[in-house]
This record gives C-alpha cells, structure tokens and sequence, in this order.
C-alpha cells in the first residue's frame, strides 16, 4: 500500500461514499439512510450477470480501526450473505469474513471463490490508494 493506515482510515471515515464508489465493477451506488444499495457486476465461473447488493454498516471502531459490515447480495440463480470484520492495519487491511451462499455459486467452489474474492480485494484497495492519491478511484 502506497499510503499510510491513518491516511487509509481518514479517507475511509471521511470519504465513505466515494469509497464505496471504489468497489470493482460497482454500478449504480446509491445511499438509503446508512446502508449503501448497488449493482455489481460478477463474472466467476458460470456465474455471470449483475447482482442487487445491499452493504450495512454495523460498526466503526475508531480505536481498532475496524469496520463491521453486511453484505447481502442476489444475482444470476446465486444468494450471498456476508458478516465481514476489515481491520486497517500499518501497511495492509486484513478482513474475516463469514460468508453463506446458495445456488450456482455455491457449487463454483472455495477455491475459485476464494481467488475471486482476493482478486477483487486487491483492485479495491488500488483503487483507494488511487482515490487518496488523486481524489478519484477512475482512470
């Protein structure tokens, strides 16, 4: 990572909705109240298409530098719901998370899902460092 922890934490408390603008393949982010309504678009496997995602945050934690959230997410034959802990720590943002899912992509497997996810993870985190940088997570 390219900028400090306290520079990530500040950009992500102070900045949250242009952070979740930086979410890979995000479209049509919109808030309701303090939860975050978008579109994604995935692409893993034989699951393809755009997928209604819903991000709730439960709880901010200043002195851990920790964010709780939930996902929910419904696309092509395929369910997600997630409870994730990201921990900003010095020089790199680690997360837990406990994930159920239903349908096709349940049957993808860990592995795949796994990397998808990874991947993913790592374009986010590029793109913040691009939005500290630049004031923009987009080309």
């Amino acid at each position: 990572m390219d900028i400090g922890s306290d520079e990530m934490w500040k950009l992500i408390i102070e900045r949250l909705d242009d952070v979740v603008k930086c979410v890979p393949d995000v479209k049509e982010v919109k808030k309701v109240g303090q939860d975050y309504e978008m579109k994604l678009f995935v692409h893993m496997g034989p699951v393809r298409g755009d997928f209604n995602t819903s991000i709730s945050i439960i709880q901010v934690d200043n002195e851990t530098r920790s964010i709780k959230l939930r996902l929910k997410s419904k696309g092509p034959g395929t369910t997600l719901d997630a409870n994730i802990v990201a921990k900003i720590g010095d020089g790199n943002v680690s997360y837990d998370a406990d994930l159920s899912m239903s349908g096709i992509m349940a049957a993808v497997g860990q592995r795949i899902i796994e990397g998808y996810i990874e991947s993913k993870l790592n374009q986010f985190l590029d793109n913040l460092v691009k939005l500290a940088k630049t004031g923009s997570c987009t080309q």
